[in-house]
Order: C-alpha cells, then sequence, then structure tokens
C-alpha cells in the first residue's frame, strides 16, 4: 500500500507516517523499545525479530530475550 501513500491526505482520524523499517514497526506500532541501533544490513534480523515477536504475541524486549535465554539453557543441561 505504500503507492498510495503519496495520495494520502491527512484528516481528523488518520495521520499517515511512513514507517521504514522493523525496528520503528516495533517502536511506533507495537510500542516496543528496542535498546539497539537499526542497520540496514541487519534487515534480516529485525525481521526475524519482529517475526518472533508476532508469533509470541510478547510487548517487551526484556521479557522476550529472557525467555529464549532460559530456553537456550535448559537446551545446554
Amino acid at each position: 500500500m505504500d503507492y498510495l501513500y503519496h495520495n494520502f491526505l491527512p484528516d481528523a482520524l488518520f495521520i499517515l507516517e511512513r514507517i521504514r523499517s522493523p525496528k520503528e514497526y516495533l517502536e511506533k506500532i507495537k510500542k516496543i523499545v528496542i535498546p539497539a541501533d537499526y542497520a540496514e544490513t541487519e534487515k534480516q534480523y529485525w525481521q526475524r525479530l519482529t517475526d518472533e515477536i508476532q508469533e509470541n504475541r510478547f510487548n517487551d524486549f526484556f521479557r522476550l530475550c529472557s525467555l529464549l535465554f532460559e530456553y537456550k539453557q535448559s537446551q545446554k543441561q
């Protein structure tokens, strides 16, 4: 739907804001703050992170990290 962006006129209900990266999506739409810089060369990792958050319905980056580390440690034992 990006092709419609240029023809969009804001009104009282909608203010269109372009989202340019998975990090912006997570921060602006999902309200999840991730304390890391975004680099276009790492887009595949950000997309994977976004998919993981969507699939597991996380709303907190630190909770996701905590659960992933617990899972990895349980696999080592």
